[in-house]
């Protein structure tokens, strides 16, 4: 049994609309983040993530943490379709995550925080400002990719999509006004709508 560890509103998003993305049984076990004595941070869980972080996994005693390499992990094991079938496709869908990594999530981030998770009395709204200016890069990298093709995979919806879509979901969160976009809109639009990503939402 594949156990999955993290709330929901946290990276481990991404996981559970993975496993539900590709039907996976699994157990979701809320690991709470905040508070004064956040779950994350007792023993037992640092026994499975050293790092305090979600989420995590346990599949039947393997123990991974990072939420990409979970992803890359889960399908890979299962044989999901979404899994690049070419060497090629394997290292595309490879750019798209590092891409996320390293020039979007931490502006989402800056966004997150000071619109929405601080407390109004510690947001800096300039921090916020900034973080929406350096996305715009990254946004029209994207908006010309899929003016190119239809999906980031290729032809069809695939682990590169689901790479992206995963971290960008937080710019509906943030209500950004996406409109010299239109392109990545409406397929950020239609991966929040798929059946999976709802469910996760639920969880």
């Amino acid at each position: 049994m594949l156990k999955i560890y993290g709330v929901t509103q946290s990276r481990t998003y991404r996981i559970l609309w993975l496993a539900h993305e590709m039907g996976i049984a699994h157990e979701h076990i809320p690991v709470t983040t905040r508070g004064d004595a956040p779950e994350c941070k007792a023993d037992w869980f640092r026994a499975i993530n050293p790092n305090a972080r979600v989420p995590a996994i346990d599949h039947d005693g393997f123990r991974l943490w990072e939420s990409f390499a979970i992803a890359i992990y889960l399908a890979k094991k299962f044989g999901s379709d979404l899994y690049p079938r070419t060497v090629e496709g394997e290292a595309r869908m490879l750019q798209w995550a590092f891409f996320m990594a390293n020039d979007f999530e931490m502006p989402v981030a800056d966004m997150l925080r000071n619109r929405l998770l601080l407390p109004e009395a510690d947001r800096d709204e300039a921090l916020a400002v900034e973080g929406w200016r350096r996305l715009q890069g990254p946004l029209a990298v994207l908006e010309a990719e899929l003016g190119r093709q239809p999906f980031l995979a290729g032809a069809t919806w695939g682990l590169a999509d689901f790479a992206v879509a995963s971290v960008c979901m937080s710019l509906l969160l943030l209500k950004a006004d996406l409109a010299a976009f239109p392109k990545f809109a409406a397929w950020l639009k239609a991966s929040a709508a798929r059946p999976a990503a709802r469910a996760a939402a639920r969880a």
